[in-house]
């Protein structure tokens, strides 16, 4: 099927509009987190965000339900016809999800999505904030750092108890993770995931970049 000539320009223009190199994409969004990241260090931006910023990059690939989900700004991996990649960062959405508003290395772009998404799909990264101590993964019986900011974050969103003296991540507390996984639509099992931590970072009101959603 022949694609309408007024599309087709449309989406070799957000092509062209992007950044060819991923980190520059991230530096970008590394701003909007308060975070300069060096130009040139050897190390990419991820590694870097990790020991300069406690800042940690998440990719997933859940299209603009993921993008909602998450509710921050995130980078979108662009792809023509001709294999040609490319990047931008998606800043906002409006309300009824039909236009996007685009950072590009030539300023902000309002695009319709159906244009986007015949370039994009549906990878997203973005930056989340480390809680402390975290170091990648929480086991059952586990205490910490992590497992007392944990305990008291969910005491934010869920009126229950705060952390207490040698908090662990023992079943109790477990069993409010869970239930606060399934109010954000997540898999229930308890285990602090990246996506897990990123939304309980927003629910009990972390300082974090926003997505914006206009009109709805």
């Amino acid at each position: 099927m022949t694609m309408n000539p007024v599309r087709r320009a449309l989406i070799a223009a957000v092509l062209a509009a992007g950044w060819a190199d991923e980190d520059d994409a991230w530096r970008v969004l590394a701003a909007r987190w308060n975070w300069t990241a060096p130009a040139a260090s050897g190390a990419d931006v991820c590694t870097q965000a990790v020991r300069s910023a406690g800042l940690q990059c998440f990719r997933g690939a859940g299209g603009l339900a993921m993008v909602r989900q998450l509710g921050r700004p995130g980078l979108l991996r662009l792809v023509g016809a001709d294999g040609q990649v490319r990047h931008v960062l998606l800043t906002a959405l409006d309300g009824p999800g039909r236009h996007a508003l685009l950072d590009t290395p030539a300023g902000p772009r309002r695009v319709p999505v159906g244009v986007l998404t015949a370039a994009w799909r549906g990878e997203v990264a973005t930056f989340w904030r480390l809680p402390p101590g975290f170091s990648g993964r929480l086991a059952p019986g586990q205490r910490g750092a992590t497992v007392t900011w944990l305990a008291d974050r969910l005491a934010l969103v869920d009126g229950g108890a705060p952390a207490q003296p040698d908090q662990r991540l023992d079943r109790a507390l477990q069993a409010r993770l869970e239930a606060f996984q399934q109010v954000q639509g997540l898999k229930a099992d308890g285990v602090p995931g990246a996506a897990t931590l990123m939304l309980l970072n927003r629910a009990s009101g972390v300082d974090e970049p926003r997505l914006v959603i206009q009109g709805g």
